[in-house]
């Protein structure tokens, strides 16, 4: 039966492109009592999930404004803050200094304190004054401390649901980015509270942008804003850019690429990181705005973070590489130029599992495509090290290192073949162990399709190829392991398993040696035609040229598929 591992690949791509690494809200968590001028966030999870799973989307219950909070859905709710009735008669007594202190007493009791509650407080007249000093330029330090109090309050905590459902509160915010309107310390603190909205969900991130969120970030960056008010800039786009479903317009998206590739080449590294994790939500599941993306010459930047040295650099560039790779119907040329894979190999071998499992990602679905990408995996030395993987590592490394394997055998030339057989033969008949329905009927495919192709052979090499074959199947024991699928429950994984030891082991080949003369070749690879260049979707089949391709799916956002909102 014709088979390719395109199908098999493509619902690979559509799964994982949301699953390489999860990422929570970056909440950010002024945490300094002691001065104003410091500010700890919390940014990124730890937690890498294997490509193809949704570990990382059940990790992390998205709430929607109406979610349930803790205390109707069986939760103890928090206590209520100590002398909160003593704080709200600070915040709305009539004497300015009395006034301030209260606000500042409440920043630091809520970073200080995060199990308390202060709901009551968000529903009395305190609230008011709070966003009333909001937007009171005139008084400087009280409207950076009600900036940085909401910042808090929107920290994680579950006042962030009482506080967007009161309403009025995205306006004032988004009014303060502008630079005539606060001081700088003030823009950054309304970065980091806009951030922790927009990071929320759909409905809040959209309630900034129709508050004027967009022309204010885009005027805010205009403004050779200091560094400070960059990072905080930097985890505002990250947030805007979220998984979040719709996701933000394509109108939008493409505003803001040309920003990200400007703070790319800021001095100001840090800035880093958190841009390419944008870049990895903003072309997640999109051909158009991975075609935009790549339009804004973004390979060059995402080459050099993958020989920075610094992994908080590197793993998020490899997210980014991947997510081109799962979100594009045939990665082009230029994703591969500049030896790119040979940059990569070397970090199969990196201490972080999650650097190992993005690169065998990446390369997984590369693999997928026309013979000279698996020349340039084979020529960077991926095979050996696979192998290695596929008998030495954990089962998820094995799991996505296990796709590179059929996708150099199946509709392949003999060389790949030969190849397969030298370095992963071992290592891939290990994987029949893994008790997987859809990776046993791979493995099963993919050593008929060596035998077969060594047994036509035999004409050639007075079947020198074939004796081989057969016993480093039987010495490595995978001829064992071949037979102990027929105990599966599966009728035909058993099926194939008795076909290929009655043709192969019992009756040696002779049935493809007899008719290797009549037609039966072995077929051409689908993907063997040259690959695309930027951005052709679908170029081919339309009969359009590759930059009509880019044209149409960066000028014509409106006609995205639904899930791009």
């Amino acid at each position: 039966k014709p088979y390719s591992t395109t199908s098999h690949q493509a619902e690979r791509k559509q799964a994982s492109s949301n699953a390489e690494i999860s990422i929570e809200n970056f909440e950010i968590i002024n945490c300094t009592l002691a001065n104003q001028s410091n500010s700890k966030f919390d940014t990124m999870s730890e937690e890498v999930s294997t490509p193809g799973s949704t570990t990382d989307r059940l990790m992390r219950m998205q709430l929607s404004p109406s979610a349930p909070t803790a205390a109707n859905v069986g939760e103890s709710p928090a206590p209520e803050a100590e002398d909160l009735d003593e704080l709200i008669a600070q915040i709305v007594s009539n004497d300015p200094p009395t006034r301030f202190f209260g606000i500042q007493n409440l920043r630091r009791r809520v970073c200080d304190d995060r199990e308390s509650s202060y709901a009551r407080l968000l529903r009395s007249p305190a609230f008011d004054v709070i966003l009333e000093g909001l937007g009171n330029s005139q008084l400087p330090d009280m409207q950076y401390e009600c900036a940085w109090v909401l910042t808090n309050l929107l920290s994680g905590r579950q006042e962030k649901f009482d506080l967007l459902a009161r309403g009025g509160l995205c306006q004032p915010l988004v009014k303060l980015l502008d630079a005539g309107a606060s001081a700088d310390r003030t823009r950054e603190q309304a970065c980091w509270a806009l951030a922790n909205i927009v990071g929320e969900c759909a409905e809040w991130r959209d309630q900034t942008l129709v508050c004027g969120l967009l022309p204010a970030l885009t005027s805010l960056l205009d403004s050779r804003p200091s560094s400070g008010v960059l990072d905080a800039t930097s985890l505002l786009l990250v947030n805007l850019f979220r998984d979040h479903e719709p996701r933000v317009s394509f109108e939008v998206a493409k505003t803001l690429v040309p920003y990200l590739m400007q703070l790319m080449d800021h001095p100001h590294r840090s800035l880093v990181p958190h841009l390419l994790w944008a870049m990895s939500y903003l072309i997640e599941d999109s051909e158009p705005r991975a075609s935009l993306l790549l339009r804004e010459d973004v390979l060059h930047h995402l080459r050099r973070c993958l020989t920075s040295g610094d992994d908080n650099e590197l793993i998020p560039a490899l997210r980014v590489f991947g997510n081109f790779a799962s979100s594009m119907t045939l990665l082009p040329n230029c994703v591969l130029a500049d030896n790119l894979l040979a940059k990569m190999r070397p970090l199969l071998d990196h201490s972080d599992a999650k650097v190992r499992l993005q690169v065998l990602f990446f390369t997984s679905i590369a693999s997928d495509g026309p013979d000279t990408f698996l020349d340039q995996i084979a020529d960077a030395g991926f095979l050996p090290r696979v192998g290695q993987i596929l008998l030495e590592a954990d089962e998820r490394e094995k799991r996505e290192a296990f796709w590179i394997v059929p996708n150099f055998v199946i509709t392949r030339g003999n060389k790949f073949k030969n190849l397969v057989v030298e370095n992963c033969l071992e290592g891939f008949l290990e994987t029949l162990t893994l008790s997987d329905t859809e990776l046993t009927h791979c493995v099963l495919l993919s050593v008929r399709e060596l035998l077969i192709s060594a047994a036509r052979r035999k004409s050639e090499d007075s079947g020198q190829s074939f004796e081989s074959l057969r016993k480093q199947i039987e010495h490595c024991g995978g001829l064992k392991k071949i037979e102990l699928v027929q105990n599966l429950a599966d009728n035909d994984l058993a099926q194939m398993s008795r076909q290929i030891i009655d043709d192969f082991f019992v009756h040696n080949g002779a049935l493809y040696e007899t008719n290797s003369a009549a037609g039966l070749d072995e077929g051409a690879n689908p993907g063997s035609e040259p690959a695309a260049d930027v951005g052709e979707v679908g170029a081919e089949a339309a009969g359009e040229t590759a930059n009509e391709a880019i044209n149409q799916a960066t000028n014509e956002g409106t006609n995205e598929t639904t899930n791009e909102g």
